[in-house]
């Protein structure tokens, strides 16, 4: 461990800036000081930084590969530096939480409107797309909160409180070539163009399980990269698609869209707001929590 912080953030304006003398104007040091604790860093690390070239500096390979660490470093230190800061005056005006899509637009719209109602201050910075960076985000602290959809990597543990839960179901066009009346099987389905998200989205791990439950391996026409995408080829016939309940409700009491009856459905998934284990939360964080809707309700 770097036994003095300032080192790094001396490193951290030279790189961005590559001069001793920008960097130490604006850190209000000397531009000796901050050559320095460059040289200083280089010592305690045992690697060059920077090659010298008269007055030109460059950064060495490790020098860049540092780099992307301490300024990710130094964000989550004033990050963190702000909330605190903003918690003990009373006065938080910032939320980060990471949501999916599906937990965005189907759950979390009526707990956002009710939040704002009581915090009108506070904005609302949402992160992540996918519940495997939403995982990641959440372990390096870079949010406190936030609602995944099962199935969760098992490398991960959080403390969790199950929200919701979602229903996958097979769907296509109203027009498209099926006959709506028959009960297909899941090996069955796989003869017609499928649509799929991608296998980084772990909705997908979910589909793929079923279709094993049948002896076949999910191998899609068309893949995208969430289920929101998937629904405009449905919609244009190209395929059968795998899509949250919630998603398409209206559409199939319109006659939009149909249900691809089968013999069985995927294992449902469930919504759940994650934390990390041992640590508490901000004031602002557990009143967005209050505001979500209750928990434990099912889509029908």
């Amino acid at each position: 461990m770097i036994s003095n912080l300032e080192y790094y953030r001396s490193f951290l304006y030279t790189a961005n800036l590559l001069s001793f003398t920008r960097a130490a104007e604006l850190l209000y040091v000397t531009q000796s000081a901050v050559s320095q604790s460059i040289k200083k860093l280089e010592n305690e690390l045992g690697y060059p930084l920077f090659i010298r070239s008269g007055k030109e500096l460059q950064l060495t390979t490790e020098g860049e590969h540092l780099l992307v660490y301490v300024r990710r470093a130094m964000e989550e230190l004033s990050a963190g530096e702000r909330i605190v800061s903003n918690q003990y005056l009373g006065r938080q005006t910032e939320l980060t939480i990471g949501a999916t899509e599906t937990a965005i637009r189907y759950y979390l719209a009526t707990g956002i409107r009710s939040f704002k109602s009581i915090h009108p201050d506070v904005q609302i910075i949402f992160q992540g797309t996918t519940t495997q960076e939403l995982c990641r985000l959440l372990k390096e602290g870079a949010i406190e909160l936030a609602f995944l959809i099962s199935p969760i990597p098992k490398d991960y543990d959080f403390s969790l409180v199950p929200l919701r839960t979602f229903q996958d179901i097979p769907i296509a066009a109203g027009d498209f070539d099926i006959d709506a009346l028959k009960t297909y099987s899941q090996r069955e389905l796989a003869d017609y163009p499928l649509i799929a998200v991608s296998s980084d989205n772990q909705a997908r791990a979910n589909i793929d399980a079923w279709f094993l439950e049948d002896g076949h391996i999910l191998s899609p026409s068309y893949t995208v990269r969430s289920v929101s995408l998937a629904l405009p080829l449905v919609r244009s016939g190209l395929g059968i698609g795998m899509v949250p309940l919630e998603f398409v409700t209206e559409d199939l009491q319109k006659g939009d869209l149909i249900q691809i009856r089968t013999r069985s459905l995927p294992e449902k998934r469930t919504l759940y707001a994650a934390t990390q284990k041992g640590l508490p939360i901000s004031p602002i964080a557990s009143a967005f929590m209050e505001a979500v809707p209750d928990g434990k309700k099912e889509i029908p």
